[in-house]
């Protein structure tokens, strides 16, 4: 597929997952040996909790960066705590960091004016 995509109101509810874990019965069988993708918005943290890895170490740390500004500006956490959740590989952190009531981490970038893709791989076999 090109894109996926899924709304608010289903987010959440483990689609993606199911729909990446009956993907990769399919590409198991078929002998791949790994999956490259271009994620954006919150399939920078979706994928990566689905353990997939980033290209380029340099993406993910961008993905820290914005990460860290989201966690001062709209979460409200001071520095000791912002620094002890980055110490954390993204698959670890808990997935409120991402989240809040009025505005989450993906909406937030966009306010920013910051559109962060990033290409990221995971093996198959």
């Amino acid at each position: 597929h090109l894109s996926f995509i899924i709304k608010k109101d289903y987010r959440r509810q483990g689609l993606s997952k199911t729909v990446h874990e009956n993907e990769l019965v399919v590409y198991k069988n078929n002998n791949f040996q790994q999956i490259h993708l271009l994620a954006a918005a919150d399939g920078l943290v979706v994928w990566n909790r689905l353990f997939y890895k980033f290209a380029k170490n340099s993406d993910e740390k961008l993905l820290l960066m914005r990460l860290r500004a989201y966690l001062r500006e709209i979460k409200q956490f001071d520095d000791s705590k912002v620094e002890k959740i980055l110490k954390l590989k993204i698959v670890e952190m808990d997935i409120s960091y991402f989240c809040d009531e009025n505005m989450n981490f993906t909406d937030w970038l966009k306010k920013e004016e910051t559109i962060l893709t990033a290409v990221m791989y995971k093996e198959v076999a």
